[in-house]
């Protein structure tokens, strides 16, 4: 769970189109627990078809996310009422092209109702106060172990039929109104993004599709695990539930399920549209997603594009100074390239962020012990 992002703690990684999420950017920078930046390079496995092994963090234990410090903010959820909801203020929105929309969320210091609390390579999702997923690190850290419990509660409402029949670009706004509003999100503040995915890796949700129920391993070795990790038991392919999105599946109007990336997992959390997922799957088809992952904050992606331009202007200043017959064309594709680093850069993958478990790893270990969760190292 060493890979971190900003808080559970800081950047497992800055994506380039072709890692994580389809049509994210591809350098993961990552913070270890000393808060000292650095960046692990990866290949684009969808082209090559090998995922490379990411380098650990050369130190601490402590999950891949980016935490808030106990002294400064409770570990316990402020419950979103009705009054409360509607006394906020509609988040800032900005058009993320070529498509998508990030969610500007200020007045929501934290904790959400939905989120990760964690200690010592080990880590809980939390809903309210009701316990959803534990998890733990594999050492040396190869992996994740997970053990899922029942109660989990989808931050949409159950959609109606008529909007399952017209899934439209409309739904992009409709989830982030239903996100929110709702009293079981993970929002907090930070800029968010939200855009709609329709193509993975054929690994994602054909290979790393978290089937079985409660417990799973996320492995990290061969270049990160890449796969979806479902909240609730799924249904048969045959639940008449189920039956009747097939339906929509075949015809094209299957509404999108909604993911959450989490940098800690290097995957995705399902959070809502479980049925809709098994019937896109029993139909061949990889299921339409509307993916939710924080995106930098403004301080934060201006840091780093001063820190690109000097380079670029350094690089830039290297060529003039050695010029070379193929230099015209050299200095046109580092324009190219420097043009399409900038422009990703408000949109890349921040870390997901956890706040400090109340009680420490001890009250991890009492509470494992009480579901009966096992793992290797114990």
């Amino acid at each position: 769970m060493d890979r971190r992002e900003e808080p559970l703690t800081e950047d497992r990684g800055r994506r380039t189109p072709g890692r994580g999420m389809p049509g994210a950017p591809n350098r993961d920078p990552v913070r270890a627990d000393d808060g000292e930046p650095r960046t692990v390079p990866h290949r684009d496995h969808r082209i090559t078809g090998v995922r490379p092994c990411p380098a650990p963090p050369s130190t601490g234990t402590g999950p891949p996310l980016e935490t808030v410090p106990m002294t400064t903010v409770s570990a316990r959820a402020v419950p979103m009422t009705r009054a409360r909801r509607e006394g906020m203020a509609r988040a800032r929105r900005e058009e993320r092209p070529p498509g998508g929309l990030v969610l500007d969320i200020r007045g929501r210091p934290g904790p959400p109702p939905l989120r990760f609390e964690a200690a010592d390579g080990r880590m809980l999702l939390r809903q309210g106060e009701r316990p959803v997923l534990l998890g733990r690190v594999e050492p040396p850290r190869e992996g994740l172990f997970v053990h899922r419990l029942d109660g989990y509660r989808s931050p949409l409402p159950p959609l109606r039929s008529a909007l399952t029949r017209d899934p439209g670009r409309g739904l992009l706004d409709q989830y982030a109104r239903w996100l929110e509003d709702s009293a079981h999100g993970p929002l907090h503040d930070s800029r968010w993004l939200l855009s709609e995915a329709r193509s993975f890796p054929p690994y994602v949700w054909h290979h790393d599709f978290a089937r079985g129920w409660p417990g799973i391993h996320l492995d990290w070795c061969g270049g990160g695990w890449q796969g979806v990790v479902p909240l609730r038991r799924l249904s048969p392919p045959d639940a008449p539930r189920v039956r009747a999105y097939r339906k929509h599946a075949r015809d094209g109007t299957l509404a999108p399920v909604l993911l959450w990336w989490v940098s800690s997992f290097d995957g995705w959390l399902l959070l809502d549209g479980h049925d809709r997922a098994v019937a896109a799957l029993a139909e061949g088809r990889d299921p339409v997603c509307l993916v939710l992952s924080r995106a930098p904050d403004d301080e934060a992606w201006r840091r780093t594009a001063d820190e690109v331009t000097a380079s670029h202007e350094r690089r830039v200043a290297d060529l003039a100074d050695r010029p070379r017959p193929w230099a015209d064309r050299q200095r046109a594709t580092m324009e190219r390239a420097y043009g399409d680093v900038m422009a990703w850069l408000p949109y890349e993958h921040a870390p997901t962020r956890s706040w400090p478990l109340p009680g420490g790893p001890a009250a991890w270990d009492e509470l494992a012990a009480r579901v009966m969760f096992e793992c290797r190292s114990d």
